[in-house]
């Protein structure tokens, strides 16, 4: 007689898309397509935004909470355009705004997403008070 042997065939979950960013007003979207979860549902993922110097890569965790259950189902996250031009990314006038997406399970974090842009900061000036 043979015993029965259970195989857990889950993984992290793949890569997802490159993520495209566009400015609508005064806010950035960053914008993705969920990817293949490899059969353990998909807990979260970790929005990262580069700096203004191109060779960093920060998470956004106010705006871009990967965690909250909204974002997560919806795939897409909104950012301040302020909260981008101020440190660590520093982004500045006509900057492309590059944004990368990891997504994570209970397995851990999956493989980055390949660099997306789409979006470029524009920054408009307030409205004049007291003219």
């Amino acid at each position: 007689m043979s015993s029965e042997i259970s195989i857990l065939a889950a993984g992290q979950p793949e890569a997802p898309t490159a993520p495209t960013t566009s400015v609508v007003a005064n806010y950035v979207i960053v914008d993705w397509t969920a990817p293949f979860d490899n059969h353990m549902p998909i807990t979260g993922y970790r929005i990262l935004i580069g700096q203004q110097d191109g060779s960093y890569y920060t998470e956004d965790q106010i705006g871009c909470d990967g965690s909250s259950d909204a974002i997560r189902q919806a795939t897409q996250c909104t950012i301040m355009l302020d909260t981008l031009t101020a440190p660590p990314w520093g982004l500045v006038q006509g900057a492309s705004i590059y944004a990368k997406i990891i997504a994570y399970n209970a397995l851990g974090d999956g493989p980055e997403s390949p660099v997306g842009n789409g979006g470029v900061v524009v920054l408009v000036p307030d409205a004049p008070i007291n003219v």
